[in-house]
């Protein structure tokens, strides 16, 4: 779940939407057993705004998780929400990201936030 920045890493500000309906690969199953059974949907806008850039959306994703009690697969839809910073500078604080490139790599912060929804 890369976004490509490319074309706003010179200006100062800028905005633009994003949307993925992403299919997660190989090893991306939840902890406790939960799977993903359908494709990552996500949709949002990205702001810069000097060095950071600020990536606000909501997703959904459908899980197998097994039940407490007799531990069949329990399909379970959970909603998120990204209100996240990145920066290419190490040098802010540590509530801001760091990225490399041309684009941010959202996967382990979808990770993050489904599993804390």
């Amino acid at each position: 779940m890369n976004i490509n920045i490319s074309a706003v890493s010179g200006r100062r500000e800028a905005r633009f939407p994003f949307s993925f309906n992403e299919e997660l690969k190989d090893g991306a199953n939840c902890h406790e057993g939960a799977v993903f059974v359908t494709p990552v949907s996500l949709e949002g806008e990205v702001i810069k705004d000097g060095d950071i850039y600020y990536i606000e959306g909501s997703g959904r994703v459908e899980l197998d998780m097994p039940c407490d009690r007799c531990l069949m697969p329990v399909r379970v839809s959970v909603d998120f929400k990204l209100n996240e910073k990145f920066s290419s500078n190490a040098s802010y604080d540590e509530e801001i990201e760091t990225f490399s490139g041309d684009s941010i790599d959202l996967t382990s912060t979808v990770f993050r936030n489904i599993l804390a929804s």
